[in-house]
């Protein structure tokens, strides 16, 4: 179902910043000065800042892509915990162990871990026995065992995994993982790269989504139609 209001307020933005704004300035100009060399320049002028601030948030999300290419793949792995004891574990509840396994060329530095309860969203460290309990590397094709969590607690929680590294341009990342509840395996649930949209680009693509999405409402309202 479309939330109307937020397409509204999306849609109420992008034409301020596009729209609103620059004929305003162009409406006064023309007021005070008239249609003279000057207010042409002033128009002029005026649009060169747009393009100049459009090619700046493009720029910007160039470079953000062009980290992915530099970026370890790190994949969160769930297993039994194999290191108690036969005499431990038959008085130990079954636990599970979580592994971080880093599948890219690239080395992870300086990875730390937390997590929280995804319902409460306090820490469960007193839940869990911590195997990474300093900062460590992660080279490429190999793994880290980060916690281990009884088998109850483990199923019945809500669990938020946030990866905290550095990556080989030094650049300070975190990747956040979710495990819902009665589910044994963790998501993806935000990548270590944020592009910024910034206010134009954004603008822009969102006034392209607005147009779509009237186009696509136009459609199915034909096949009910026919229906």
């Amino acid at each position: 179902m479309v939330r109307w209001h937020r397409v509204l307020c999306i849609l109420l933005r992008a034409v301020v910043l596009l729209i609103a704004i620059p004929v305003g300035l162009l409406l006064l100009c023309l007021m005070y000065f008239g249609l003279t060399s000057e207010t042409v320049l002033v128009m002029v002028m005026l649009g060169e800042v747009y393009v100049l601030w459009i090619s700046a948030e493009i720029a910007l999300r160039e470079t953000e892509l062009a980290r992915i290419d530099y970026a370890p793949v790190l994949l969160v792995k769930v297993s039994e915990d194999h290191s108690l004891s036969l005499h431990e574990k038959a008085e130990a509840v079954s636990c599970k162990l979580i592994i971080l396994e880093n599948k890219g060329e690239y080395t992870a530095y300086n990875v730390m871990f937390g997590i929280l309860d995804s319902k409460t969203r306090k820490p469960l460290w007193d839940l869990i026995t911590t195997h990474l309990k300093e900062p460590a590397h992660l080279p490429p094709n190999e793994s880290i065992k980060l916690f281990s969590m009884g088998l109850e607690d483990f199923l019945k929680r809500g669990i938020i995994l946030r990866i905290a590294y550095n990556d080989v341009l030094g650049e300070p990342c975190e990747i956040v993982f979710i495990k819902p509840p009665k589910v044994e395996c963790f998501m993806l649930a935000r990548g270590p790269i944020h592009l910024r949209r910034g206010l134009l680009l954004s603008a822009i693509e969102d006034l392209g989504l607005i147009v779509k999405l009237l186009r696509w409402q136009r459609i199915v309202a034909k096949l009910k139609e026919s229906y």
